[in-house]
């Protein structure tokens, strides 16, 4: 029998500390474009796949200084596995999501991780979000596949969960913030300051805004949310 339950990590290229990075127990670990150079500095088992148009590299960050834009550019390229046209109609980003689909079509539950996707420009980071709602939705509504996602930042601090589980209980010690892309009703009981019940919240209303949590609690809802660590 297959197992029915998939750990993946996604790697981006917003990294400070990737020497710390210890993967255990995943199914597969994604590099995302420039991400590719942190492959040999992050400890894993498990099977990986480099994908992206190879545009990606902050120059001006870390290791990148130090090298030859246009050489290290080719080499780059060279070395993903899945190499696609810089010009087209999604992201980099999207391009792992489809991926995971062709890869895990019709699993009951998946545990994402993402790593080095958190503190960009503004409009990648709503891309991100937006890109992984619409994935959330068309795995629920398609094969009533449950995904979490943890993000962390480039300290590699947990800061967000982004889920489409109809119930899911968190542990947390401090302010938080809850929301949505489209209007839905939550629960939300437990240790919380302000709990909900049956509540409706409007997409990225201020109704959610600078919650407290002191220790355990549980959110419902029918459709995908996000939390915040501020």
């Amino acid at each position: 029998m297959k197992p029915q339950h998939k750990k993946i990590y996604l790697i981006g290229p917003l990294l400070d500390q990737m020497d710390s990075i210890q993967i255990e127990s995943a199914d597969l670990v994604i590099f995302i474009d420039a991400a590719i150079s942190y492959r040999d500095r992050v400890h894993f088992t498990c099977k990986s796949i480099s994908l992206g148009d190879g545009d990606g590299i902050p120059w001006d960050k870390g290791d990148f200084k130090k090298n030859d834009k246009e050489s290290y550019k080719g080499s780059y390229k060279e070395t993903l596995d899945i190499l696609a046209p810089t010009e087209k109609d999604e992201s980099d980003f999207k391009l792992a999501l489809n991926h995971i689909e062709t890869q895990f079509p019709s699993l009951p539950s998946i545990e994402m991780t993402a790593i080095g996707l958190w503190g960009g420009r503004l409009d990648h980071q709503i891309s991100i979000f937006g890109e992984f709602i619409s994935f959330l939705n068309l795995q629920k509504n398609k094969c009533e596949q449950e995904i979490i996602v943890t993000f962390h930042n480039h300290n590699l601090e947990k800061v967000a969960y982004l889920t489409n589980r109809s119930q899911e209980d968190y542990s947390h010690h401090g302010l938080f913030s809850l929301f949505c892309l489209e209007k839905q009703k939550f629960n939300m009981t437990g240790q919380v300051k302000y709990p909900l019940n049956d509540q409706f919240l409007s997409p990225l209303s201020s109704h959610g805004l600078s919650n407290e949590a002191h220790g355990e609690f549980k959110i419902e809802s029918d459709q995908p949310y996000l939390i915040l660590f501020p």
